[in-house]
C-alpha cells in the first residue's frame, strides 16, 4: 500500500494558483447586465430599422411608364390610367383597381415574381380568411405582384375557375397566337368594400372573342 506525500508548501501554491485561475476572464467576456444592455440596444436599433422601413414605404410616391403618379404608399389614387410593362390598369374614384388589358405576354422574368402586398392592404381592411390576392393579369402574362394588378379573390375560384381560364389563354399564347385579355373588377354599387363581386372577362385569341362574367366565389 503506497501514498503520495504533499507538503504544505505545494499546497498554498495549488491553492494560489487556483485562486488566480478563477480571476482570468476571457478579452471579450462581459456582465450579464452588460449583455442585457447591448441586447436591448440591438432590439430598439432593429426596431428603428423596421419603422424606418415602413414609414419609407408609407410616403412612397409611385409613377408609371409614362411618368404619371398613380399611388402614395399604400394608396392607389383615384381614377388614374396607369401603363406598364405594356399593359393598361384604370382606379375607380375610390381608389380600387377596376381594369387590367393588353396583348398577353410571356413572363421575362423566372420562377414566380414574390408577393409585395400585405393582404390587409389589398382588402383596404382584414382580409377574410378564404380570399387569396389573386392577379388580374397573370404572373405567367408578365403580370406584376402589385397594388394595382391585385385584389381579393376567393381562394377556390382564383385556384380553380380562373386559372383555368388562364391555363387555356397560355397554351395559345404559347402557340404563338395574338391573345389579347380585359378583366373588368365588379364591386358591390352599395359599399366601399375592396372586395370583387364578380369580374368580366374578355379575351380575344387570333381576332375570335369571347367573354364571360364570373363571380367571385367559388362555384359559378
Amino acid at each position: 500500500m503506497g501514498f503520495e506525500f504533499k507538503s504544505k508548501e505545494s499546497i498554498d501554491i495549488k491553492s494560489k494558483m487556483s485562486e488566480n485561475f478563477k480571476e482570468i476572464k476571457p478579452k471579450n467576456d462581459i456582465s450579464n447586465a452588460e449583455a442585457k444592455q447591448n441586447g436591448r440596444a440591438l432590439f430598439e436599433k432593429n426596431d428603428n430599422v423596421d419603422k424606418e422601413i415602413s414609414q419609407s414605404k408609407s410616403n412612397k410616391i409611385y409613377i408609371d411608364d409614362n411618368g404619371v403618379k398613380f399611388r402614395e404608399g399604400n394608396e392607389l389614387l383615384p381614377n388614374k390610367t396607369i401603363e406598364i410593362d405594356g399593359y393598361t390598369y384604370k382606379t375607380d374614384k375610390l381608389g380600387r383597381p377596376t381594369s387590367a388589358e393588353g396583348k398577353l405576354q410571356i413572363k421575362k422574368h423566372e420562377g414566380r415574381m414574390s408577393m409585395k402586398e400585405d393582404k390587409d392592404v389589398v382588402a383596404k381592411g382584414k382580409m377574410p380568411d378564404k380570399y387569396d390576392i389573386g392577379h388580374l393579369i397573370g404572373d405567367q402574362f408578365n403580370g406584376r405582384s402589385e397594388l394595382f394588378n391585385v385584389v381579393p379573390m376567393d381562394s377556390n375560384f382564383n385556384r380553380g375557375t380562373f386559372k383555368n381560364l388562364e391555363k387555356d389563354l397560355r397554351k395559345a399564347v404559347d402557340a404563338g397566337s395574338n391573345v389579347t385579355m380585359k378583366v373588368e373588377v365588379k364591386y358591390n354599387p352599395l359599399s366601399k368594400s375592396a372586395i370583387p363581386t364578380k369580374f368580366k372577362i374578355t379575351y380575344s385569341i387570333d381576332g375570335k372573342t369571347d367573354v364571360k362574367v364570373l363571380k367571385n366565389r367559388s362555384k359559378q
